[in-house]
């Protein structure tokens, strides 16, 4: 059973050591994701965002983060990210629609995340979940990502 939980003082230290790529030691940026550490430190003094671990019963095996894109001002899935020993088995899929029952519980009618370029896995789940892309792009570091919607009320 995956769940969404928030990261506390009990699980940081497992959340931070989450990699979404097999390779040694930790990088502040991933191919295709930043690494849960900044996310964390963004959380702490962006304080629009929500954090969240994903879990499998009691084991930590990924990471999201989600809330208002301050710019723009709209919801927007920040984050998402399953750990390497984990992935292929549908969790991230789980992780996403549980995150946007989240967001639809605040009453948020629509919802955005983006994707890096060239990240085929991420791009072909948010269009299976529903994501459209905009055609537009949106800038983080210095960097523009596909911006992608979803409807979250018909």
């Amino acid at each position: 059973m995956i769940g969404l939980r928030d990261v506390t003082r009990e699980n940081f230290l497992a959340c931070v050591l989450l990699k979404s790529e097999e390779h040694p030691g930790h990088r502040l940026f991933e191919s295709h994701v930043t690494s849960n550490v900044f996310s964390l430190a963004q959380a702490k003094v962006e304080p629009e965002w929500r954090p969240r671990a994903v879990y499998r019963g009691d084991t930590i095996v990924g990471f999201a983060m989600y809330g208002i894109e301050q710019a723009h001002r709209f919801h927007f899935i920040m984050r998402l990210m399953i750990d390497h020993r984990h992935q292929r088995n549908g969790y991230g899929r789980r992780a996403m629609a549980l995150v946007l029952e989240e967001i639809a519980a605040l009453g948020a009618g629509e919802v955005f995340t983006s994707i890096v370029p060239g990240n085929a896995a991420a791009a072909a789940l948010y269009t299976s979940l529903g994501f459209e892309p905009t055609g537009r792009f949106i800038e983080f570091c210095g960097e523009g990502e596909p911006l992608f919607r979803k409807a979250l009320i018909p």
